[in-house]
């Protein structure tokens, strides 16, 4: 957090979105953690308090670049943790989403079977619907409706 007071003065708020950014969503500490922490450093003379508006904007002091400069590795590690939770976190959400999309796609090629199966006139619209689950977009239905309560219906499960 010093780090980027280092790099321009902030408003806590904005600390708060810079911490949940650089963390890719991993961590969004609360204004009960950062509002604190601004505080001591203020109280240490490491940074000034300017009220704008309504909001505080913290500035970094001369003492608190150099306590900063002393700390550098440290300060630099957990930026560099940050980035590998942010990129973990990435690929964490596109191997859910790669699954999702798997799930659905197998699902619907059971359901283009079974309607195929069956001869029923609504086989020749489940590959679009399947092609819309596979190509990004699980709720887009072809006809308009709403994926969720036909998947509700197709599984079994009551959406009222």
């Amino acid at each position: 957090m010093v780090a980027w007071l280092a790099e321009k003065p902030s408003h806590g708020d904005a600390l708060l979105k810079a911490l949940e950014e650089r963390s890719g969503g991993f961590y969004g500490p609360s204004p009960g953690m950062v509002s604190p922490a601004l505080t001591a450093r203020e109280e240490s003379g490491h940074a000034t308090v300017e009220l704008v508006g309504t909001k505080k904007l913290s500035r970094l002091t001369e003492e608190g670049r150099r306590s900063l400069e002393r700390r550098r590795l440290i300060a630099d590690g957990i930026g560099s943790e940050l980035a590998c939770i942010s990129g973990t976190m990435e690929r964490v959400r596109r191997g859910a989403l790669a699954r999702r999309r798997q799930a659905a796609e197998r699902r619907m090629t059971r359901l283009t079977r079974a309607a195929r199966a069956e001869g029923s006139a609504a086989a020749a619209r489940l590959p679009a619907c399947s092609s819309a689950a596979y190509h990004g977009n699980p709720e887009a239905h072809p006809d308009g409706s709403d994926r969720r309560a036909a998947r509700g219906a197709a599984c079994g499960v009551s959406r009222a």
